[in-house]
């Protein structure tokens, strides 16, 4: 049983799906979840419902592209908390389609936020990780990223490069950060019940490739080894996992959840 007592964690893009599932997880093991997203409205909804349960949650709101906004959000966690023993930079864009209909407008916003936004985040917090440290023993980054930063996909290329990049950056960073003993590791899933998801499912009914919904997302399962999409509390445990002081040992690796699908 994972056990965040005493540890404050911040999640971006954590106003829905996979980023509010992984809240409510570490809020479940006692952490302090810091919500962070560009929408208040939603995200102090994830806060009251963690509440709710018996949780502990705070909202603050973030641009992760804004470094003002990164900049605020530290000297409030500095301010109240003192420390940062987990960042989990979550928010990113989905970008489906072929590269010669991108314009230079779709260029520059996978770069900024899937790149630049995890930059920021890493390099903003690494003073209140660094004192998660001295506090608590064990800090870490936890990149999420995807297996479209392992292997190529048609129609994803702008995507697949930006999560090529937070893959990589995430290694280096991690040999960096060593001798600060704050680890950092990626979770790269494959297709989860999420936005994304569905906009996968829509683009091969827009392309013509499927007349309906359902005849396109019984085909992308055909894909998968396990015959169904990821669900955002399975890889919402691998963040927790690799976010968890038992697993202290683990830096400059990776979770793959892909149901299979890159194993072949």
């Amino acid at each position: 049983m994972q056990d965040f007592t005493g540890r404050t964690v911040l999640i971006t893009g954590a106003s829905r799906g996979l980023g509010a599932e992984a809240a409510r997880q570490f809020a479940r093991a006692n952490a302090h979840v810091i919500v962070a997203a560009r929408r208040p409205e939603a995200g102090e909804a994830v806060v009251a419902d963690i509440v709710s349960r018996g949780g502990r949650a705070s909202f603050v709101r973030l641009d992760v592209t804004s470094q003002s906004d990164w900049h605020a959000a530290v000297a409030m966690i500095d301010q109240e908390f003192g420390a940062l023993q987990v960042l989990v930079n979550n928010a990113g864009v989905h970008l489906a389609r072929r590269m010669e209909q991108c314009t230079e407008a779709d260029f520059y916003r996978q770069i900024e936020t899937n790149l630049k936004g995890v930059f920021l985040g890493c390099q903003s917090t690494l003073p209140l990780l660094r004192k998660g440290v001295t506090a608590s023993g064990d800090a870490c980054i936890v990149n999420v990223s995807s297996i479209a930063g392992l292997v190529g996909v048609a129609s994803q290329t702008l995507y697949n490069m930006t999560k090529g990049g937070v893959q990589l950056f995430s290694k280096s960073l991690a040999l960096e950060l060593a001798d600060s003993k704050v680890r950092v590791n990626c979770v790269n899933p494959g297709m989860i019940e999420n936005d994304m998801g569905e906009q996968l499912v829509g683009q091969l009914v827009e392309e013509g490739i499927f007349p309906e919904i359902e005849a396109a997302s019984r085909f992308l399962h055909r894909q998968i080894p396990l015959r169904r999409f990821a669900r955002c509390e399975e890889v919402a445990r691998a963040i927790t996992h690799l976010a968890s002081p038992a697993s202290s040992y683990l830096t400059g690796t990776e979770i793959v959840l892909d149901g299979g699908l890159t194993a072949g």
